[in-house]
């Protein structure tokens, strides 16, 4: 994050903190308990876990270990080695960090369970375990030998996951709803925040209120994600004036796109057909644009779907990116030339017999191209090239705020919901030369 933006505090979320502190105050009375922190990467679930040990009632004891990718192969239970290693040896025969290497796994789960219960006798223990997604499978397994195990010790056990599949992780979906289907685990997904939450971490992080324009941008781009809106705000401030449609930062850019090489070859062109739709395409249009035999196609979009880059709709008929910064870097990973030629294969589609939904009403093509401004074609001309408002602004030398108004502008004019509805209107009719 810019060093300009100061680190923000917790914003929205007062329900989760109330009952961590609820569940604290269970295991302190003698009956352990655990609680599973999940959500999206950048959701922030770490900032959450360290809200919560900061503040911690006195007395009690803290334990922290982290989860890590790269390590081949892993240090047997480096979380544990890690949040037992500052303690004090207590003089009795039980686990110490060093011994996490040369005892069987049986061995190592009988001695954590007892030596928490005896820290347990002294004062309330929060162990805390970050980022699970990350552990392997010894280390899953001893949590879930905790989960069972630690009933009468004044232990409360946090879990941090991401929810979201990760590239190089493993989905813990499964192994997180067969945690909490034990009685004496909570389940905690911390949700996007909603719009005024996020205006208010956005102006804590400014040091004061942001440009409207701003704020809207950072909304609708990380969708209520602290952490990618906080990076889109550091961004669109780096340069001398507020930017707020700046290009992607390289830490979100490289984390969707990490996402997107993660798929096949076909996978990646179905999505990259998807993307000049918009955020939302219709099945059958996508499938006519992507050009696919029919099992080539579900296939490259069961593999887009399960690495949670499109989802299917509830209607059972189109398909939308999962999240808004996917769709803006598969976009941008589209060449001019190929933008043109989605786009057409587009129009033709909306142009035949019973032509697919694009975001026009009732699935039916404009039959005529109303009047449009001169300025208001060259607009259209852009836009049904692939040109982004930013783009359109750079090209007619105007700003980026008027070729807002003008794509608006002929939107309302053509009675299309989208860009690319506009643009296969802009083919059909032949604006294009």
């Amino acid at each position: 994050m810019d060093e300009r933006l100061r680190r923000p505090r917790l914003v929205g979320r007062t329900s989760e903190l109330t009952l961590l502190g609820e569940r604290l105050a269970t295991a302190s009375a003698g009956h352990a308990t655990a609680v599973t922190i999940g959500g999206d990467a950048g959701c922030g679930r770490t900032r959450l876990l360290h809200e919560f040990l900061d503040h911690l009632p006195r007395p009690a004891t803290a334990l922290l270990g982290t989860c890590y990718d790269g390590s081949e192969p892993p240090v047997p239970f480096a979380p544990l080695r890690e949040a037992f290693r500052d303690l004090p040896d207590d003089g009795a025969d039980v686990l110490a960090p060093t011994d996490l290497l040369h005892r069987s796994r049986a061995e190592v789960f009988d001695r954590l369970v007892t030596r928490l219960e005896r820290l347990g006798r002294v004062e309330p223990v929060v162990l805390a375990v970050e980022d699970v997604h990350l552990a392997d499978r010894s280390m899953l397994d001893l949590l879930a030998f905790l989960v069972s195990n630690l009933r009468a010790t004044r232990t409360l056990l946090l879990i941090t996951w991401c929810s979201e599949k990760l590239p190089g992780t493993a989905d813990l979906r499964p192994y997180v709803a067969g945690l909490t289907g034990d009685a004496g685990v909570t389940r905690i997904d911390l949700a996007p925040l909603c719009r005024d939450d996020l205006a208010v971490l956005l102006a804590d992080a400014a040091g004061g209120a942001i440009d409207d324009a701003l704020e809207t941008a950072c909304w609708e781009r990380s969708e209520g994600n602290p952490c990618y809106a906080l990076e889109l705000l550091a961004a669109a401030r780096a340069g001398d004036r507020a930017d707020p449609r700046c290009p992607l930062p390289d830490t979100l850019a490289d984390l969707m796109l990490a996402r997107l090489d993660t798929l096949g070859c076909r996978a990646r062109h179905v999505v990259r057909v998807a993307a000049a739709a918009g955020r939302r395409v219709d099945h059958r249009l996508l499938a006519a644009a992507a050009g696919l035999p029919a099992e080539a196609l579900f296939a490259a979009l069961h593999e887009a779907v399960d690495a949670q880059v499109l989802v299917p709709s509830g209607n059972g008929e189109d398909y939308r990116f999962r999240h808004a910064l996917l769709h803006e870097a598969a976009y941008a990973q589209l060449l001019p030339g190929e933008r043109r030629h989605i786009l057409g294969r587009y129009a033709e589609e909306l142009s035949g017999p019973s032509p697919a939904r694009i975001g026009v009403p009732n699935g039916v093509p404009t039959p005529r191209l109303p009047r449009l401004t001169p300025r208001e074609l060259q607009v259209l001309s852009l836009v049904a090239s692939g040109d982004s408002n930013r783009d359109i602004a750079r090209e007619l030398f105007i700003s980026e705020k008027t070729a807002s108004v003008h794509v608006s502008n002929i939107l309302a004019k053509l009675g299309a919901h989208s860009r690319t509805a506009a643009a296969a209107t802009a083919h059909r009719l032949g604006v294009l030369r």
